[in-house]
């Protein structure tokens, strides 16, 4: 990989805000109050423990917590130490958790949970050497409060921030890890500033802006949206587990000017009893990013008539290229449906079936590229051409097309891929949870439409001849292996499932009574 000056860094930094804005409040995480000054004293301190304790430049630190001002301070500890931070899903199981960390070659883990037995037995099996542990005593990890409670530790200024890696699971069901925005070539790493200018001014910032954070730090939006903060010195609100009604208060409280979310979340407010939704309880707020799943049409109306007019942002990306696209306000309803059109620096192609590029207006699969495009993920070979192409293209696997303007209208997936609440599910891997049960010969795993989560999966099983199980027994052996977001929410038994003639199981014809009457497949 190319390094390149940190994009980042131009703007200013945790040690500036400690130094000119020493008692300033950086964070609000319900009680408790971070300054600026504090943050950066308990990121120093981490950094000096987690290094006495053998973590190196380079090392990896993988944190496993709820958005918390715990993983605020350890994201920074780790840029202090050069590190590379590993966001891991706190909803997943322990042997997923010991293949990211065994893959990863984690040196360090941070955790939060409060029963942590099998975490603590699976990440030293992953041979991680540092445990830490946030609010509960845990046996063998060491408390964060005492790591963290120097009161004069040694002054450190992390170079850059720290590398962010992520693990999505495949087609094949397997995680993959990917190291976030990195540039591979020197071509690449010219075009780079750009392109995070572009991202930065789309949707324009200042410094008194205050941040509401609801979008999880095991993504690639909540790191983003920290560093972004930090750069401002904007004050960020933390909610821990998003709930309506509390999203509302906190914005009417705190005056919150910009807001990052999914529709899952925007559902859920408007779902609440019209009395809490006075328009007036929005008023604070300059700016609303939404993305993470296509944005239903009648939800992007919803916001602008009840939350306001000419503060609805949506963003389009993927893992792999980071963001592609950006929708201004401006477009929301004259554009409606529409994902915007690219960043600087970032490039669409859409493809028809023969690889040929589609006309104006025709649907296709949309291959995009950014500087940062990946071209392997961790520890797998680089990726073919069915996925990257040779000037840089990558397969997003989703449908769509472009109109006279330039702008992307995403109308299906390609890829065997669900997307509910903005989470990316893959079937392949929840079909291999689902086959771990003696009683089942064979799984199909789909979306179906969920007017609250875009999509909910649907599991359908075909079993052994003459054996027998029940919905209930077939989701109580998948729990053993998979995170309980993954889980079906239906499980329906069949005599047989439809196949073609190579025995490929047919699942758009198993999708087609779900989706019918609707001109998208996707909510």
């Amino acid at each position: 990989m190319t390094k390149t000056a940190d994009p980042i860094a131009a703007r200013l930094s945790l040690e500036d805000w400690a130094e000119s804005s020493p008692n300033a409040v950086a964070i609000i995480d319900g009680a408790d109050r971070i300054t600026w000054s504090d943050w950066n004293r308990r990121a120093d301190a981490l950094a000096d423990a987690l290094g006495t304790r053998g973590v190196k430049p380079g090392d990896v630190i993988a944190l496993r917590t709820t958005t918390r001002w715990e993983w605020l301070v350890a994201y920074y500890a780790s840029a202090k130490l050069g590190a590379r931070v590993l966001g891991i899903n706190w909803r997943l199981g322990p042997s997923e958790i010991e293949f990211i960390l065994s893959d990863s070659s984690a040196k360090a883990l941070i955790f939060d949970d409060e029963q942590a037995d099998l975490l603590v037995a699976s990440a030293r099996a992953s041979g991680v050497a540092v445990l830490v542990s946030v609010g509960a005593n845990c046996p063998g990890a060491e408390p964060f409060a005492a790591l963290t409670a120097a009161s004069a530790p040694a002054h450190r200024r992390a170079p850059k921030a720290a590398p962010l890696l992520l693990y999505t699971s495949g087609t094949t069901g397997r995680p993959k890890g990917v190291q976030t925005m990195t540039p591979a070539s020197e071509d690449a790493a010219r075009r780079l500033p750009a392109y995070q200018q572009s991202i930065e001014s789309a949707v324009p910032r200042s410094r008194d802006d205050v941040l509401l954070l609801t979008m999880p730090v095991h993504h690639a939006a909540g790191p983003s949206l920290v560093r972004s903060c930090v750069g401002l010195g904007n004050t960020i609100i933390i909610m821990r587990r998003f709930d309506a009604a509390g999203a509302v208060e906190l914005i009417e409280r705190h005056r919150v000017s910009y807001w990052s979310c999914v529709p899952t979340m925007v559902r859920r407010i408007s779902a609440l009893d019209p009395a809490l939704l006075a328009k007036e309880r929005f008023a604070s707020l300059r700016a609303m990013m939404i993305g993470g799943s296509p944005v239903p049409a009648a939800l992007k109306t919803w916001i602008v008539e009840h939350i306001g007019d000419g503060i609805l942002h949506e963003s389009y990306g993927s893992t792999e290229t980071s963001l592609l696209t950006h929708l201004h306000p401006d477009f929301v309803l004259t554009k409606l449906g529409s994902s915007g059109r690219p960043y600087d620096n970032a490039d669409l192609s859409i493809r028809l079936p023969d690889g040929l590029p589609a006309p104006t207006g025709v649907s296709g699969e949309i291959w995009g590229r950014t500087p940062v495009t990946i071209g392997s993920y961790i520890n797998e070979p680089q990726l073919g051409p069915e996925t990257l192409d040779s000037a840089g293209f990558f397969r997003t696997g989703d449908i769509g097309h472009l109109d006279e303007d330039g702008f992307l209208f995403i109308t299906g997936r390609a890829k065997d891929m669900i997307i509910s609440g903005g989470v990316n599910l893959y079937p392949a891997e929840i079909e291999a949870a689902i086959l771990r049960h003696p009683a089942v010969h064979d799984a199909a795993v789909i979306g179906i439409p969920d007017e609250e989560f875009g999509e909910s999966v649907l599991a359908i099983c075909e079993l052994e001849d003459g054996a027998s199980a029940t919905a209930e027994d077939i989701l109580r052996c998948a729990r053993t292996s998979i995170a309980s977001y993954k889980m079906p929410r239906v499980v329906r038994i069949v005599e047989e499932l439809p196949r073609n003639t190579m025995g490929k199981i047919l699942k758009a014809q198993l999708r087609a009574p779900y989706w019918e009457g609707r001109s998208t497949n996707i909510v």
